[in-house]
């Protein structure tokens, strides 16, 4: 044809249909080639429709668009599996077994669950509970585990039960490992109503039955989760040996401490004490481990395995039974976190406590902070309320703490 031609309608008709021809013949091609790719090469991983989708997603025989016939579609909200990807068009399988072709331009594709292990960080949720304690951990590999979850101070478990929703919903909707640190009621009181309908696999407890004074809900904690576990003062896992029951993906836990028995402050002193791990990344969750607990710690494991990055401070900041300044100066913690009530009867955190970890706190961006100090007669305290650049934080102040990390280095986020 010469340039500037003008094609007759039988010319437009012949170049068109010349042009499928070409293309067919090239998809064919294109094809047969992908089918060679091992199966691992799309394995688990699934098309949906894109934001932007009113109705549905044409499936069609061939990846041609309107001239290839439909066989199905694709509702907004539904997944379909990835089977092949071709220039401009997606090779799928419904979940009726229907496989067709659905047009790159109004679809999304959502990576598979290796690949979202592959980059998910490592996330630590320190609720805000109000006078309490709830600690969510999501690991590299989607699994869960729920370190306690109790009091809220009077408020609507509602709001526990939504964050935790939100967080556990995309790694599939259940908690793998529950934890629940010691028998106070603070600690444990809204798990049948945060937990309702949601899966439990495993749970590790201490205590006997006479210990929690809602029975019903230690019946609840062994009948409720797929498998139940009372831990004694002889379980801990060794340094050299992660605990080979909790699946953290590349993170690895430990328990370092369980059902301490001493009598001062004794269903405190029996709170199971938690390590997680990733690369050069360390946080400890302790219950309302007291100084019989930390000590108990300390005499397991060298001092230098024990230089944390983030203190989940024990017993809320009290004074009497907690953190003491042997414990935080072992540690080193560069982020402290109490969990606390606003206006909590018990002068938690301590101004006291929270000068033995300061000295270890990273700087950061100017936060709000509150402490208390014991008044010179009776047992009022005085709350303060500060701007601190130190990383010390209360669930009082910061609301919902989360910190996250990739193996070197973290963040935290406040607020949430």
């Amino acid at each position: 044809m010469i340039k500037g031609e003008i094609l007759s309608g039988e010319g437009r008709m012949s170049w068109k249909g010349s042009y499928q021809a070409t293309l067919r013949r090239f998809i064919v091609v294109l094809t047969a080639f992908t089918l060679l790719l091992p199966a691992s090469a799309f394995a688990q991983e699934k098309i949906r429709p894109s934001e932007r989708v009113r109705s549905n997603v044409a499936v069609r025989e061939e990846p041609l668009g309107p001239p290839s016939r439909r066989v199905g579609t694709l509702l907004p909200g539904e997944n379909a599996e990835l089977l092949d990807s071709v220039p401009y068009f997606y090779r799928v399988r419904l979940s009726n077994g229907v496989e067709g072709y659905v047009s790159k331009s109004w679809t999304a594709r959502l990576a598979s669950p290796a690949a979202l292990a592959a980059t998910r960080p490592l996330s630590i949720h320190f609720m805000d509970v109000g006078q309490g304690d709830g600690t969510l951990i999501v690991c590299p590999n989607g699994s869960t585990i729920l370190i306690d979850s109790g009091s809220l101070s009077g408020r609507s478990p509602d709001d526990v039960r939504d964050y935790l929703w939100k967080q556990i919903e995309p790694v599939g909707g259940d908690i793998d490992y529950l934890i629940v640190t010691h028998p106070d009621a603070d600690h444990y009181n809204l798990l049948p109503e945060v937990l309702d309908e949601i899966s439990i696999g495993q749970a590790w407890y201490v205590a006997d039955r006479a210990d929690y004074a809602d029975k019903e809900l230690y019946d609840w904690l062994n009948a409720t989760p797929a498998k139940a576990k009372r831990l004694t003062a002889e379980y801990f896992d060794a340094q050299a040996k992660p605990n080979p029951d909790i699946n953290c993906g590349s993170a690895k836990v430990w328990i370092l401490a369980a059902a301490v028995e001493h009598p001062a402050s004794r269903k405190n002193a029996m709170s199971i004490v938690v390590m997680v791990r990733l690369g050069d990344f360390e946080a400890v969750i302790t219950g309302d481990a007291t100084h019989a607990t930390e000590n108990m710690i300390m005499s397991r494991y060298p001092a230098a395995w024990l230089d944390i990055d983030v203190l989940r401070a024990g017993h809320h900041g009290s004074l009497t039974t907690s953190t003491s300044k042997v414990w935080a100066d072992t540690l080193t913690p560069t982020s402290s976190i109490f969990s606390n009530g606003y206006e909590n009867s018990f002068g938690h955190p301590r101004a006291e406590v929270v000068a033995r970890l300061e000295p270890h706190a990273k700087t950061v961006a100017a936060h709000k902070f509150r402490d208390a100090l014991r008044q010179t007669s009776g047992r009022e305290y005085t709350f303060t309320d500060r701007d601190t650049t130190k990383a010390i934080y209360t669930t009082s102040m910061s609301r919902t703490i989360v910190v996250r990390s990739s193996g070197q280095g973290y963040e935290t986020v406040l607020g949430q």
